[in-house]
């Protein structure tokens, strides 16, 4: 059996193994930056680095701005646009705290057992 030829592999040695591509490659973090300023739930979830089901949460808690593009009455496609996403991300962010001086303790008050009547 002779070997098998693989012209749309990305490697410059045909003998390796090929590459495997995912099917959907848009929503590499490398591929972002080729985009308008406009996701998809999954790219605005790759450029946020969280799952696509936490974009769907916070469009529909209205937390995040999106545009849900469709008629009326049907669901449509959510457009995030990338200012949007990192605006939200700006809200998320957690500054490094204050250090502050610790009260002193208060020594707990001894509890006393209550004794019923017999």
């Amino acid at each position: 059996m002779g070997a098998v030829k693989h012209s749309n592999i990305p490697t410059s040695d045909r003998d390796e193994r090929p590459v495997p591509r995912r099917q959907n490659e848009a929503t590499r973090v490398s591929d972002l930056r080729t985009i308008s300023g406009r996701f998809n739930v999954k790219q605005a979830a790759a450029y946020a680095g969280v799952c696509p089901s936490i974009i769907y949460k916070l469009c529909a808690a209205q937390v995040l701005e999106h545009y849900r593009v469709g008629g009326l009455g049907r669901r449509g496609k959510i457009v995030i646009l990338k200012a949007d996403v990192d605006a939200y991300l700006a809200t998320c962010r957690v500054g490094p705290k204050q250090r502050t001086t610790v009260p002193a303790r208060r020594s707990r008050p001894k509890l006393r057992h209550l004794r019923l009547p017999s």
